[in-house]
């Protein structure tokens, strides 16, 4: 080993499965909800439900926060509680979704102090949990951004230029993860260029109609680079677990929260260029 440079945190062979795995999962996630797009507004409440689902077990599985049970009601509750804001009184604005983070707040310390005996880990756990609401809530802007005009194309556009760049990300990190922003770990600059390179690509093909080319571009580079950064910050979490690893609900969980914290970049960039 080269002075200077620190050892692998992850066995090379183990992070390279592990990219390849979340990648293959990044193009089923930006399909199912692209297709949900296609479809209409029924699609996206369908494949955001599906996808909200999907995320509470591969997050408590995978990142084994402490809490649990509470973490996966909590996390299905915020699910539930954000798309009936919107849909109740087909809202197109996701402000109500900050009424259900605020009423979350209150609701993640009861659940600390209902842990008992166990409360053990607790800044722990309610960081782990807290991620998890937010990233449900998250989701549910793709529900509110289907409600504009022309919502369902632009809420393809994001969809679509999300997934596309967290595969380009993870395939690029498995094969040539540099430079590398951290040392250790298997993540690199290329994949967050690539990625948005990728984004501004899909962009460019699905904006065609609501957005013009240029904005397809600005708006599919700016979603893939800020999904791909995000994805590097649950690669952190992920390499940071003891062993043994939960390695196919931590590439879900390296997939969907990315995909449900870029949702609200993607709605404010494209209505403030659309609109």
């Amino acid at each position: 080993m080269a002075p200077g440079h620190e050892p692998p945190l992850v066995d090379p062979g183990e992070a390279r499965r592990a990219q390849l795995t979340a990648a293959g999962l990044a193009v089923l996630a930006g399909l199912v909800l692209g297709l949900g797009a296609i479809a209409g507004r029924t699609g996206v409440v369908a494949t955001v439900a599906l996808a909200q689902a999907a995320l509470v077990p591969a997050w408590v599985l995978g990142a084994r926060r402490p809490g649990r049970i509470g973490g996966m009601v909590l996390g299905v509750a915020a699910a539930g509680a954000a798309d009936a804001a919107l849909l109740i009184r087909d809202r197109t604005s996701p402000a109500v979704l900050l009424g259900v983070l605020g009423l979350a707040v209150p609701v993640l310390l009861a659940h600390q102090l209902t842990r008992g005996v166990v409360r053990v880990r607790v800044t722990e756990s309610l960081a782990g949990v807290a991620v998890l609401v937010a990233a449900e809530v998250g989701l549910s802007t793709l529900v509110a951004l289907d409600r504009a005009d022309l919502g369902n194309r632009l809420t393809g556009v994001v969809v679509l230029a999300a997934g596309a760049a967290l595969a380009v990300a993870r395939l690029t990190d498995a094969v040539a993860p540099v430079p590398r922003i951290a040392d250790g770990l298997p993540y690199g600059l290329l994949a967050v260029v690539l990625a948005a390179v990728a984004g501004a690509a899909v962009g460019v093909v699905t904006a065609t109609g609501p957005l013009s080319t240029t904005e397809g571009a600005g708006v599919g580079a700016l979603v893939g680079a800020v999904a791909a950064l995000v994805s590097v910050g649950t690669g952190f979490v992920a390499v940071m677990l003891p062993e043994p690893r939960r390695a196919l609900a931590l590439a879900a969980v390296s997939v969907l929260v990315p995909l449900a914290l870029v949702a609200p970049v993607g709605y404010l960039t494209v209505l403030s260029v659309a609109g």
